[in-house]
């Protein structure tokens, strides 16, 4: 929805949007903070010096150079989301704002909504007087994410919903210390890099990171212990939220990928985090008062040089966002497209360490608008998954399959063989080389050319029809209900008139800029501000609450370290929960000619499959009474069942199975195929690894 939006803004290039949106995102994020800080400041030059250091806080470069569209959008416009919810507790024009952008929020980082919820929870319990109004502010946030949270819910993957939308990308668990230092990705903002490009220890980049990022941290737990507590309590709540949801990020897996898991991503949850401490800290400057000069010189100062080492990324290849030429299948695809909009091609993508990357492609390519949340968080690979895997793996080796049921099944016209994907080419040549050589050699299959994109082939296989062919994946709307869809839009509608100001009604509230008039009102008691007491009283009731600040002030402020301090002392979550990988075998024509090459299995992957290698010597096979095979995976101590039957060379030294092993297995027995004679154990054959002397009767599994 949000890219349909952006691509309507410029409609003769719907990506130029895209582009507008990643380089104006500092700015928009200063003015956005900017907004905000004015609303609960009384010195002018505090507004500008948060708003310098929003815009180029770690967790909105991280978003722009990892190309984190959703993350992007939402930390810009967060400042305003939190602008409008001081405002809604005495404007309805506020109120329909701060739903209109929480539902925009919510829409672009769902990972932020249970922050946010916990947020206006809290609200709601500081003024009950107000809950009547206040209740309506997530109700459009909460009709963007019912669709899809019941789909999810349906299909037993809860958590995904809170899933960033976009294109699944592998995520490494950060320790507590780092999250609470602002890094997203566990790289401490880039300066330890930096240290070791120079010669440094790490340790000293290390030091210097948090250096500069010291005198945020410093100045926002101060602002409890200062008079005008009650701009930095709520802060620092704010601040509290953010930490926690990002320690719980690393937490929930959401998706499967070729590298590894797609876990939450923290770096929003951490935006929200740096702007409670912007706040806090905007407070502290205040109450120093003339004194607040040099600490906000240092803290702007220590901002900027904070993020010079990925504002260099931008102009090195560490961004994960660079310029492109439009295509990502070759030119003869794309002319192909221009005729047959629905024109299938299948990509094969080796990768460093052996494996096999399956995806399938409709017309010009996947893009952007093309990425499903509801499709890469799928729990296991789906039945289509698995036939374009089978597929995959038996035109990649040779043997006596026939690809054509299927080719016309999924209308796939060409076949792309693209470079090998990782930091070690080497790793995947022999998969590579081996599936150029089965393609050349098949009947079903013509060589056209190389592109840039990688080799391509066509089809000759007749009667291909890609205009009924499914889909390259799985969409929402054909799951989501109806209903709740048209509910959301009847909201969001909603919101948007109320947010429309207007003179009709109860007279107008004057809204002041400065806290004292909005953050204090909103957390303090109930007509606080229209009977103020006097005198001696009035001291006293100052008084207590300003002890009553400092004490929860300091009660939060351990509560962050607290929570750093357990964090880092906890292990780091393990890899678990991945749907388990289905085995795709081709059919033998030769024995041999299935043992040179590795087996595939199928797992998660963008929009298809992805293949990853085995070993054939890693391969056993027990044939008691025609019972499930197992597989012991490389870097594996478990074995898991799988569906089909394997078949492995016979290997010159063979292992009695060991005692952890859940059954005895025997080595494999020849098989009878259309394309070769039987073989038996007397049958002379040799190749590289493998041997025609047949074991004994007690052996197990292959063992070189």
């Amino acid at each position: 929805m949000l890219l349909a939006l952006l691509g309507s803004a410029t409609f003769w290039q719907p990506s130029l949007s895209v582009v507008i949106v990643l380089a104006a995102a500092p700015a928009l994020a200063a003015m956005s903070s900017w907004f905000l800080l004015r609303a609960v400041s009384r010195r002018s030059w505090i507004p500008a010096a948060g708003a310098v250091a929003y815009a180029v806080s770690p967790p909105l470069l991280a978003s722009i150079l990892e190309g984190r569209l959703g993350a992007v959008i939402a930390l810009a416009i967060l400042p305003w989301l939190l602008l409008a919810a001081i405002r809604a507790i005495r404007s309805w024009t506020g109120l329909g704002a701060a739903a209109l952008l929480g539902a925009v929020v919510a829409a672009a980082s769902p990972s932020l909504a249970p922050p946010l919820l916990a947020a206006w929870v809290a609200l709601l319990l500081l003024r009950p007087a107000r809950a009547l109004r206040l209740v309506w502010m997530p109700l459009p946030a909460l009709g963007v994410l019912a669709p899809l949270a019941v789909a999810q819910f349906l299909r037993g993957t809860s958590l995904a919903v809170l899933a960033d939308p976009g294109a699944a990308q592998p995520t490494d668990p950060v320790a507590a210390w780092l999250l609470a230092l602002g890094s997203s990705n566990g790289g401490l903002h880039g300066w330890p890099a930096v240290a070791d490009a120079f010669g440094v220890p790490a340790s000293v980049g290390v030091v210097v990171a948090i250096v500069l990022i010291a005198p945020l941290l410093v100045l926002g737990l101060l602002g409890p212990f200062l008079p005008g507590a009650s701009r930095s309590l709520p802060a620092l709540l704010l601040a509290v939220l953010g930490f926690v949801a990002a320690l719980g990020a690393g937490l929930v897996r959401v998706a499967a990928v070729e590298d590894g898991f797609a876990a939450l991503w923290p770096g929003p949850a951490l935006g929200l985090m740096m702007l409670g401490l912007l706040i806090a800290a905007a407070g502290t400057l205040d109450a120093l008062g003339r004194a607040a000069a040099a600490p906000g010189l240092a803290l702007v100062v220590g901002a900027l040089l904070l993020a010079v080492p990925q504002l260099g990324g931008l102009y090195r290849d560490d961004a994960a966002v660079r310029a492109g030429n439009g295509r990502v299948l070759p030119a003869v695809v794309t002319a192909e497209s221009d005729l047959e909009p629905q024109v299938g091609t299948l990509v094969l993508t080796p990768q460093s360490d052996g494996s096999l990357r399956v995806r399938l492609e409709r017309g010009r390519g996947h893009g952007l608008e093309d990425a499903s949340t509801f499709a890469t968080t799928a729990p296991t690979a789906s039945a289509r998954d698995e036939r374009l895997a089978e597929l995959a793996g038996n035109i990649a080796s040779r043997g006596g399959y026939d690809p054509a049921p299927v080719l016309r099944e999924f209308g796939i016209d060409f076949v792309v063989l693209a470079p090998v994907d990782g930091t070690d080419p080497a790793g995947g040549g022999a998969v590579s080389t081996r599936a150029q050589q089965a393609l050349d050699g098949s009947a079903d299959f013509t060589m056209i050319g190389s592109s840039e994109a990688g080799l391509l082939w066509r089809t000759t296989v007749d009667d291909i029809d890609p205009a009924t062919a499914p889909a390259a994946q799985e969409e929402l709307s054909a799951v989501e209900p109806a209903p709740l869809r048209d509910a959301g839009l009847v909201l969001l509608a909603l919101a948007a008139l109320l947010a429309v100001p207007t003179r009709i009604g109860s007279p107008r509230v004057r809204e002041s800029r400065h806290v004292e008039d909005q953050a204090e009102y909103a957390f303090g008691e109930e007509g606080s501000r229209m009977t103020e007491p006097s005198g001696d009283r009035r001291t006293r009731i100052r008084s207590v609450a300003r002890v009553g600040g400092r004490i929860l002030g300091g009660v939060a402020g351990l509560g962050i370290a607290g929570a750093a301090v357990l964090g880092g002392a906890l292990p780091l979550p393990s890899v678990t929960g991945a749907a388990e990988p289905v085995v795709v075998v081709p059919e033998a024509a030769d024995l041999l000619q299935v043992c040179a090459g590795p087996l595939l299995l199928a797992g998660g992957g963008e929009t298809a499959s992805t293949a990853s290698a085995v070993g054939s010597e890693q391969v056993v096979r027990d044939v008691q009474g025609g019972e499930e095979e197992a597989v012991r995976p490389p870097s594996s101590g478990g074995w898991r069942p799988v569906r089909r039957p394997v078949w492995c060379c016979v290997c010159p030294s063979w292992t009695t199975p060991q005692a952890s092993a859940p059954r005895r297995a025997r080595p494999p027995r020849a098989r009878t195929s259309r394309a070769s004679p039987r073989r038996t154990a007397s049958s002379p054959a040799t190749t590289s690894g493998c041997s025609a002397a047949r074991p004994s009767p007690g052996a197990a599994r292959c063992s070189s």
